[in-house]
């Protein structure tokens, strides 16, 4: 490996790392904003929070009962799929590095990048919905399936950054590295999409009287549900959903179209408001409220831009 390609790899490893932290940071200001729509549309006060202190909440709370829930018996299922899925990330990276540069190897390389992920994601299903089954609880597969998928997209976009990787290590084409980001971003569509279709046939299954025996913990936070299922985590994974969302929407939009960066915004509102507008309506509560928190989101963001635009152009 030459030192162009050290030094590509490096780029590309830290732009992934402030990309992830960026991500965690949006998905944990998404999720308070969650909390405190959810909150005004029940018209309780709910814990919310502004601030370094509304940042670390989720987080700390959600680390805390996860903790909880990792000293049950389910950890054993957990670690086979840790083990299984560490052997399948060091043998694509062994089988990466012993590839020769050529368009072969590309194609190999993609075929098993897809192969492993497939195989991971089997895994994680089998395995999370197994346990969630196990605790009786109709919220409790709900709240495991909304954390299976975001760890989904999470795993999708990663084997996506290790796919790139491992391409510009093998590969010097700028084109294949570009059609291998954009296959592997379409291949992410399908999943993400059953994946929430489901999510949304379970939300529709719950009638609200399913849930009244943990009203207190609904409105100090957080559920939790004989092996401890985060409430707050749940909504901290929605966070997470929408940016990764909005991130593939993006790669996508660009990676497949001549657009401007209006037009580009112009998709992301779109995106995060439909979103936020199908969260809302799918989750037991009044119509009449969803269009008007779409609206003032919508209100809110022109106000900001406005603002932003005044101040750059007039200043």
């Amino acid at each position: 490996m030459d030192s162009s390609n050290v030094g590509c790899v490096v780029h590309l490893l830290l732009h992934v790392l402030v990309d992830a932290v960026a991500m965690l940071a949006c998905a944990v200001v998404l999720s308070t904003m969650e909390r405190r729509c959810m909150s005004s549309l029940h018209n309780r006060d709910g814990p919310v929070s502004w601030g370094l202190s509304g940042v670390l909440q989720p987080l700390a709370d959600g680390g805390k009962l996860l903790l909880k829930s990792y000293t049950t018996a389910a950890v054993e299922y957990r670690a086979q799929v840790w083990v299984v899925l560490g052997l399948l990330i060091a043998s694509a990276i062994a089988g990466g590095s012993v590839l020769s540069s050529s368009y072969c190897s590309y194609y190999l390389l993609c075929d098993l990048a897809v192969l492993h992920l497939t195989i991971s994601v089997l895994l994680h299903s089998m395995v999370e919905v197994h346990l969630a089954r196990m605790q009786h609880s109709k919220y409790s597969v709900l709240a495991s399936v909304r954390l299976y998928h975001a760890v989904l997209l999470c795993e999708v976009l990663w084997a996506h950054a290790i796919l790139c990787m491992l391409c510009v290590v093998s590969s010097s084409s700028t084109g294949a590295t570009l059609h291998s980001s954009t296959t592997a971003l379409g291949m992410a569509a399908p999943a993400a999409l059953g994946t929430y279709v489901l999510i949304t046939l379970l939300e529709l299954s719950i009638h609200p009287y399913d849930v009244l025996e943990c009203e207190p913990e609904l409105v100090s936070g957080y559920y939790v549900d004989l092996g401890g299922v985060s409430f707050m985590v749940v909504y901290l994974a929605e966070g997470i959903l929408a940016c990764c969302l909005v991130l593939i929407a993006v790669a996508w939009w660009a990676s497949t179209h001549c657009s401007s960066t209006w037009h580009t915004a112009t998709v992301v509102l779109l995106v995060l408001s439909s979103i936020l507008s199908g969260r809302h309506s799918t989750t037991r509560y009044r119509m009449w409220d969803v269009p008007l928190l779409v609206l003032r989101w919508w209100l809110a963001e022109s106000t900001a831009a406005a603002t932003l635009t005044t101040f750059f152009f007039f200043f």
